[in-house]
């Protein structure tokens, strides 16, 4: 009789053995099916979105340049450069220059300068003399003024085209204070301050022209 039981109870024990087995089998295929349908769902949305969103449209233009931003800091100074080249030597100036035309009588006419293209003569005839200006290149500018004995009289003259072949005259500047100055278009520049007497007689000279003073060349 005994041994009848144990028989029993391990047939029942099998039984409910193997329906707890059926039932967990069942469970897990649900549970299966269960993340087999809601993935098969979300991928039939996304499906859906995809057919709902149309194609990719053209790129919009570019948008305009935005403001120039502040400056940066400075930057360390950099290493200091070689030295230059020498420069050129400059102009020299021109010292002081005699001019003395003494003559009684009649005389030959005379070079009294003779310097950055401007040439200037004398000549004397009697108690008359006869300055004369010419220059050896075109276009050259000539002022000429002076101041007359006997009065507040002033005698001015100018030529502003003095050109090659040409004289620019002085005349009515008898004992007078002259100054004169020329220029030309290289930038030479000759200026002449001189005493101008016609008919002199003194106790230190007696001399029918003079013409005395000193020349600047630059």
């Amino acid at each position: 009789m005994r041994k009848r039981n144990w028989t029993l109870f391990a047939v029942l024990a099998a039984l409910a053995a193997l329906a707890a087995l059926s039932v967990g089998s069942a469970g897990s295929a649900v549970a299966s099916s269960a993340s087999a349908s809601a993935a098969s769902a979300a991928g039939g949305e996304k499906a859906q979105a995809a057919r709902r969103r149309g194609r990719r449209g053209p790129r919009g233009r570019r948008g305009r340049r935005g403001a120039t931003g502040p400056a940066g800091a400075t930057g360390a100074p950099g290493p200091q450069g070689p030295a230059g080249t020498s420069g050129g030597g400059g102009t020299t100036s021109g010292g002081l220059t005699k001019i003395f035309y003494a003559v009684n009588g009649v005389g030959p006419t005379q070079t009294l300068i003779d310097v950055n293209n401007l040439n200037v003569q004398n000549s004397c005839d009697g108690n008359v003399q006869t300055p004369e200006v010419r220059s050896q290149v075109s276009d050259t500018v000539v002022h000429f003024g002076a101041f007359v004995a006997g009065g507040d009289n002033a005698v001015y003259a100018e030529n502003d085209d003095l050109d090659i072949g040409e004289v620019f005259g002085i005349a009515g500047a008898d004992d007078a204070h002259a100054q004169l100055t020329y220029a030309n278009p290289q930038g030479q520049l000759v200026q002449v301050t001189a005493m101008v007497e016609q008919g002199a007689n003194s106790t230190l000279i007696s001399i029918d022209c003079l013409l005395a003073g000193t020349y600047t060349a630059l």
